[in-house]
């Protein structure tokens, strides 16, 4: 679907009788076409709704979740990032990405997996969620030749393998009409 044809069809959805159809974006980032494209899916699902969508702050992940746990909302949609996880492993935020660093963000990116998992999974409590872990893969902040695998690459505890458990974690098939 191209943003046009997005547009095309909220406009055409701003007339319908029916009730609305709420739900809550919950993410970190700015949801400006995102929310288009969103708003335009849902209508042609539920055809004869109106669409709501409501959005958090920028910027406040965890603190969006919140905000979707305490809404009353049809369904929460929750889109992750890595900055999410690290505000250093955003492409929007300047790092000082020195090997020692890459300890860190480790430790941060885990204890942040665990806040997130809790945060859902209360928000999973009043409604459906649609959950997108983060798609583009990490930054390259490794300090190591490419032939070599640096501290956020190799097996073991990484900011990916922290956002598989938290999904793999939430993931269940549940089944509700909406």
């Amino acid at each position: 679907m191209k943003l046009t044809e997005a547009l095309n069809i909220i406009h055409g959805a701003t007339h319908r009788k029916g009730g609305t159809f709420k739900s809550f974006l919950a993410t970190g980032l700015n949801p400006l076409h995102l929310k288009t494209f969103i708003a335009a899916e849902l209508s042609l699902l539920f055809t004869d709704r109106k669409i709501e969508i409501q959005t958090g702050l920028y910027g406040d992940f965890l603190g969006n979740l919140r905000r979707l746990s305490k809404a009353e909302v049809d369904a929460g949609i929750v889109v992750m990032e890595w900055a999410d996880l690290d505000p250093r492993l955003g492409i929007r935020t300047t790092a000082g990405w020195t090997p020692s660093i890459c300890t860190e963000i480790l430790s941060t990116a885990q204890n942040r997996a665990a806040d997130i998992q809790e945060a859902i999974t209360e928000a999973a409590a009043g409604q459906p969620l649609s959950l997108c872990l983060p798609t583009l893969p990490l930054p390259p902040v490794s300090h190591t030749p490419g032939w070599q695998a640096g501290a956020l690459e190799i097996p073991g505890p990484t900011p990916q393998s922290a956002a598989d458990r938290c999904g793999l974690s939430l993931a269940r098939p549940v089944r509700r009409s909406v």
